[in-house]
């Protein structure tokens, strides 16, 4: 990680040695990095559902594609079969 950037964001990470070089000390940096793994976990679990869910309404619709073609020839066949008894 380059200091300048770092500063930019958590600017209490950046120290200046004498010599003028920034360098990075990362306080607290192990409590930042477990609540971001948590949080990260949890985004993964939410999508994973919303994934599975988006499955099954795929499939639902795929069925219901089915079911409309089959109704939609059922009701040519039915209007055909009509117009012969005319």
């Amino acid at each position: 990680m380059i200091a300048q950037d770092v500063e930019k964001v958590i600017p209490e990470w950046i120290k200046t040695d004498p010599d003028g070089y920034k360098r990075i000390e990362p306080i607290g940096v192990d409590a930042l990095l477990i609540e971001a793994i948590k949080e990260l976990k949890e985004k993964v679990s939410r999508l994973e559902k919303l994934q599975n869910e988006n499955e099954k309404l795929s499939a639902e619709m795929a069925e219901l594609k089915k079911l409309v073609q089959k109704l939609t020839s059922e009701k040519k066949e039915g209007e055909k079969k009509l117009g012969q008894l005319r």
